[in-house]
């Protein structure tokens, strides 16, 4: 199979991506160390998440654990 043809991810799936992604998510960015942020890549890793999805557990889990809501 040709490098093109792997994926069907077309024009029109990414303009509908993009789209969703500007109506109905936000960036929440903040700034650790390199060696902290590879900690959270290789641990987001071992879990079989992205950095982002491990991230918003981790947050998810302290709010609960911690009732702070």
């Amino acid at each position: 199979m040709s490098e093109t043809n792997k994926s069907n991810y077309t024009e029109a799936s990414k303009k509908a991506t993009m789209k969703y992604i500007k109506n109905n998510l936000v960036d929440v960015r903040f700034r650790v160390k390199p060696n902290i942020k590879e900690r959270y890549q290789d641990a987001a890793a071992n879990a079989n998440l992205s950095l982002s999805m491990f991230l918003q557990n981790a947050a998810d889990e302290k709010i609960e654990r911690d009732n702070l809501l």
